[in-house]
């Protein structure tokens, strides 16, 4: 018996993958507005990130001039202050930053002084000013940990010198869950954390002695793109709204990570798959990037509304007699709105739960506007 339900659900896997193609040609067009937050430079494309955040009375200052090595740990620091991260150059406070500080109290600066002089740091006469550093970024990363210390309840290890972009994958989650990046050297941990970690990236980043030595769980993929599709896929599933940055350019993703901590950050080439961008409300797009990647991005986008309907399981198994709903295929749907009605998502097509066999039946939602969005799935029933 067990090996004729071993090739059931070898053909049910074929079928449903079969299915699954058909339905990307027949399935109605992905329906996202598009936003667009990108200034001139990067100091003003924080600036205004800054500015979407509404008030605050902290700021997180951060020097990428040359690399993130010690940003690369802030975003939980941002996310436990609920303050933006603006960025500066070692000697020169850009106009824009200073403006975005001008009524906070409090300003962390992280790295020391190679990193940001003495010079900006009188420009912030009259604040409470905390500089948070170590000997080297994987030092710093662990100064930031202590501060954010019992504010989360996870963590992320990642290699400090490999892998800037799976810090930066994981940076929206970070400011979310208040949640310590440990940058290592893919080999040891500078520090002995109490909070679960998960560790980012593949091997060659992160060592499998080192994973199993935290006793963690590994996020990644083949590429950053990869990666970076695989942390959204664990941790944002039911985000409506999705910000996007070039994934050859970092910077954008920290500093976005504050504004963007509740919806996720995808990394996004002219080829990368553009397969988690897909069904969701909004598009915020952060930081300028090149009309052909941008052009990618929105290729079969409806830009009318943010209405959408989006299945993370479109090839589902249940054994015979399970009550089957929506939530099972993990669907969720958003009006033209943006507002969440999935609780209005219907199963459409016929299938027998008391009968094992494969199932094409399309879930369906109707819009307030009277637009119904379609979703193609298959169901799977076994015994």
């Amino acid at each position: 018996m067990e090996v004729v339900i071993m090739n059931f659900k070898k053909k049910a896997s074929a079928l449903a993958l079969c299915a699954v193609l058909l339905g990307t040609s027949i399935a109605p067009v992905s329906a996202a507005t598009h936003e667009k937050i990108a200034g001139a430079n990067r100091y003003e494309t924080a600036a205004m990130i800054a500015d979407k955040m509404g008030d605050y009375e902290t700021a997180i200052l951060v020097n990428s001039d040359k690399s993130l090595a010690d940003g690369l740990s802030a975003s939980s620091l941002a996310g436990k202050e609920n303050a933006p991260i603006l960025l500066t150059s070692k000697d020169n406070l850009p106009a824009a930053t200073e403006k975005r500080l001008e009524k906070v109290k409090k300003v962390y600066i992280i790295g020391g002084k190679k990193a940001i002089s003495e010079k900006v740091e009188a420009k912030l006469a009259g604040k409470e000013i905390i500089r948070v550093e170590g000997k080297d970024r994987i030092a710093t990363s662990v100064e930031v940990a202590k501060l954010v210390k019992g504010a989360g309840t996870a963590g992320f290890v990642v290699n400090g010198f490999t892998g800037e972009a799976d810090a930066m994958s994981v940076a929206a989650v970070a400011a979310r869950d208040k949640a310590p990046i440990i940058l290592t050297d893919g080999k040891t941990m500078p520090i002995d954390p109490d909070v679960y970690l998960y560790v980012i990236g593949g091997e060659k980043a992160v060592s499998a002695d080192l994973e199993l030595e935290v006793d963690g769980e590994r996020i990644a993929g083949e590429n950053r793109y990869e990666t970076n599709a695989e942390v959204i896929k664990y941790f944002y599933k039911k985000s409506g709204t999705m910000y996007f940055t070039k994934g050859d350019g970092l910077v954008d993703a920290l500093t976005a990570s504050s504004l963007a901590k509740n919806d996720g950050i995808a990394f996004v080439s002219k080829n990368s798959d553009k397969a988690v961008l897909r069904n969701r409300g909004s598009l915020i797009q952060v930081g300028g990037m090149k009309q052909d990647v941008l052009d990618s991005v929105l290729a079969g986008e409806n830009l009318e509304d943010k209405g959408y309907i989006r299945a993370e399981r479109p090839d589902l198994m249940r054994l015979k007699g399970s009550n089957i709903t929506y939530e099972d295929f993990y669907a969720h749907a958003g009006d033209v709105d943006g507002k969440d009605i999935s609780d209005k998502i219907q199963i459409v097509g016929e299938y027998d739960a008391n009968k094992m066999g494969t199932y094409n039946v399309t879930l369906v939602v109707k819009l307030s506007n009277g637009k119904e969005l379609k979703q193609p799935v298959v169901l799977n029933i076994y015994e």
